[in-house]
């Protein structure tokens, strides 16, 4: 199956965001605060005509590490009829391609516990020990050198 990832509004994120990523519910707004900031976008999967996927990514440094411009990509959901057909995979492809063009080096995410070995399986590698996001649950920080020549 294909899909096309595309730039989108952070207003088409939000069905997805509280469908996938809080099972309906609002314990966090729709709208997040790094919607608004400089240099964040958002990109859209579509198989046919129909959104099945979402991502935002915006700069934002990495503790403790030194990248010239790292960018910080969130909120990844993907429709669950869709899921494990290679959303995921094309979003991630999709946002590499969309940040060669941005000049950004490092790319990094706080990864769900349980999609861990998906991330790891696209190139990232763990950082850290598994934390709390409260109110979401557990999860990793990941992260991926853009330019591949560089790391901890």
């Amino acid at each position: 199956m294909e899909f096309k990832v595309s730039e989108i509004t952070a207003e088409e994120t939000h069905p997805l965001r509280s469908k996938v990523l809080r099972k309906g519910g609002e314990i966090i707004p729709r709208e997040w605060k790094q919607d608004q900031w400089p240099g964040c976008f958002h990109l859209g999967a579509f198989h046919k005509d129909k959104m099945v996927g979402i991502l935002t990514a915006f700069p934002n440094p990495f503790s403790g590490m030194q990248a010239s411009f790292p960018y910080q990509f969130r909120g990844m959901a993907v429709e669950p009829n869709y899921q494990k057909m290679g959303v995921g995979k094309a979003l991630l492809e999709g946002l590499e391609d969309f940040l060669s063009n941005r000049n950004a080096d490092f790319l990094w995410c706080n990864a769900r516990s349980k999609s861990l070995d998906f991330y790891l399986n696209q190139g990232y590698k763990k950082h850290g020990l598994e934390f709390i996001i409260e109110g979401i649950g557990p999860h990793y920080k990941c992260y991926k050198f853009l330019n591949e020549t560089e790391d901890f």
